[in-house]
This record gives C-alpha cells, structure tokens and sequence, in this order.
C-alpha cells in the first residue's frame, strides 16, 4: 500500500512537472514580448522628443543664419548699424538670452548683445568665445555645448561669410528651459529621463532639473553616445 502511494506521488509529481515546465516558458516567453513593446514604444517616443528638439534648434539657426546675412563688419566696423536689428531679433525671440559676435581670428567678442529687460538673467561663463572648429571650416551652422551660468543655456553659431571666408560667427544663446518643457511633456511620468547633449553633459532632465542641467551624465550615458547613434544602454 506505502508502494502504491508512492508510486501514486511520484506519478503525480511527473504529471504536474510538464506543467510547470510550461508555465515558466510561456511566464519567459511573455516577458520578451512585454520587453519587446517597452523598447519599442521607447524608442518612439525618443524619436518624437528629439523630433522636436531638432526643430526647435532648427528653428533657431534658421533665424540667426538669415540674420548673420545682414552683418557688415568691413563696411560698419564699429556693428552699431547691425546692432539695432540684433536687438529686435533678440528681443523677439523670448528663449533668446544674449547675442554675440566673434572674430575667429582672435576668438574675441566684437559685440554683445544681452536682452532689454532689466528682469533677464544673464550668462555667466566665457565658454561660448571661441566658436566651434566645424563653424569655420564647413560654413554652416553649429549647435554648442550647455553652459551653467546665472541660468543654464545651449548657444548655437552661424557664419558670417564675407568675400567667400568666415572672419566673424554670431552666437545666440538659448535658454534650456525650452527643451525641458519639451522632455516633461512627451516623456513617461514616473521615470528618469533626460537629454543631454554631445559631450553627455545634462540639457534637460525630468527629475532634479535645477541641480543637474548642465552636469555629467553617469559613465553609461557618455559611453551610449560614442558607441552609436541610438539604441539601448
């Protein structure tokens, strides 16, 4: 009888083992396709925040690149005929913190332009003087690094061509508040998310915004970015 049960049990066990067996698979096989959507979806709405952020900075380059057709530094050294439709670019774009001109011969400002509000904050920081290699040698316009300064920024560059060189670049810096709204409201709640920019240095970010902007990603973001242009990390 104690055989019998026995044999009952392990009958029993043999049964439900198959079972199981199949439970974890189909548990496994689940998951991969969970993991499978998330990525997916990710990755769409990646593309449709960064979708945005590139128009914007589109947008932006496009306004300073039809306004650097209108410096004249060889026939106005002194830039104070320039100076009053600088002004009222500025002033129309309100992202627009400060307007600057640089000599690239020097990497010395020839002009600055702050907005005319007595309640704008200013940049702080020098690091935007020397414009970018790639501004000169290719001609076109450049996006620059995020600086912190008495409010965090993104400058951007476009050429001032004259007699087929590039003596002089505009900079226009733009307030990173603009691609934060953008990230907060395209990007899941209740999650990290953030966008940083080609040195791996935080632009926007959905938690903590105030201490970080402007401040390394972890070791794995930078590596992400050398490694490709998109994907998983």
């Amino acid at each position: 009888m104690k055989f019998f049960r026995r044999s009952l049990i392990a009958l029993g066990v043999a049964a439900t083992l198959p079972t199981i067996v199949f439970a974890a698979v189909g548990v496994f096989y689940l998951l991969h396709i969970e993991r499978e959507r998330v990525e997916t979806a990710t990755l769409a709405r990646t593309a449709t925040i960064m979708a945005l952020v590139d128009a914007r900075l589109q947008r932006d380059l496009a306004v300073l690149t039809v306004l650097s057709s209108f410096a004249s530094p060889d026939d106005d050294p002194s830039w104070s005929g320039f100076q009053e439709r600088a002004a009222r670019v500025l002033n129309s774009n309100p992202a627009w913190i400060s307007l600057a001109a640089i000599d690239t011969s020097n990497g010395r400002e020839v002009l600055r332009l702050p907005r005319q509000s007595p309640d704008a904050p200013q940049p702080g920081g020098s690091s935007h003087a020397m414009a970018p290699p790639n501004v000169t040698r290719s001609g076109l316009g450049q996006v620059g690094a995020v600086e912190r300064g008495s409010e965090p920024l993104i400058w951007i560059y476009a050429p001032v061509w004259r007699d087929g060189s590039v003596d002089y670049v505009l900079a226009a810096g733009i307030r990173t508040e603009v691609f934060q709204r953008i990230l907060l409201n395209h990007a899941p709640r209740r999650t990290t998310s953030g966008i940083v920019d080609r040195s791996g240095n935080f632009i926007a970010r959905s938690l903590h915004y105030e201490e970080r902007v402007g401040t390394p990603a972890t070791k794995y973001v930078r590596a992400a970015i050398k490694e490709g242009a998109r994907g998983f990390y």
